[in-house]
């Protein structure tokens, strides 16, 4: 649901790239970090989204937000397959209540504001964002009035810190949105069972 001002709001295109840390990992998931991926690249047109990031140990993983497909999808390469899952975006998007701060902070070039966004379980996430462009991010995101460039986001227990490293505006393909038709197609819970 857009307000008026996001129809104002410019639409980004382009290829954002971010460096990503880890804020708060759960009690015993100690040597974990040096699974997780340390960059992250996002190729962004109005409000599709394609995140792509290497995964030491297990590859390449792709994740499409398709808003007008109103799905979430996953790829990744384990086993020299590709293996794809889809998921409703609905199931994606946690319930955070946004905080508007007043703070501002200067990233390549852009102001960003601050947000608190928080959960019913007191989780606080941090996010600057750019209120030139409209927010494409999608899950627990969905509530910010611009594109993110600096946040924190949450994922089975993990808390991540994204920062945008480098900001490129340029025409992205159609290609990178579409829903790749060769790869094997599995679910989620079937994949834990393999990797049991």
């Amino acid at each position: 649901m857009f307000s008026i001002a996001s129809f104002a709001q410019k639409a980004f295109e382009g290829r954002i790239e971010f460096l990503v840390e880890y804020v708060d990992l759960p009690p015993g998931a100690d040597g974990v970090e040096a699974m997780l991926p340390k960059r992250a690249t996002w190729m962004v047109r109005n409000q599709q989204t394609r995140i792509v990031q290497h995964v030491p140990l297990a590859g390449w993983q792709v994740f499409l937000y398709l808003p007008e497909l109103d799905s979430f999808y996953q790829q990744i390469e384990l086993f020299d397959k590709n293996m794809l899952f889809a998921k409703p975006l609905v199931n994606e998007m946690n319930r955070f209540r946004e905080i508007p701060k007043e703070d501002t902070k200067m990233l390549l070039g852009f102001e960003l504001k601050q947000s608190l966004l928080q959960n019913a379980n007191g989780d606080v996430l941090t996010i600057w964002y750019t209120p030139k462009f409209r927010n494409t991010s999608g899950t627990e995101l969905h509530e910010i009035k611009g594109l993110p460039l600096d946040f924190e986001i949450m994922r089975n227990g993990i808390k991540y810190r994204l920062t945008a490293t480098k900001i490129t505006e340029e025409p992205v393909d159609d290609t990178y949105f579409q829903v790749p038709s060769d790869h094997v197609r599995i679910r989620i819970d079937d994949l834990h069972k393999i990797l049991d």
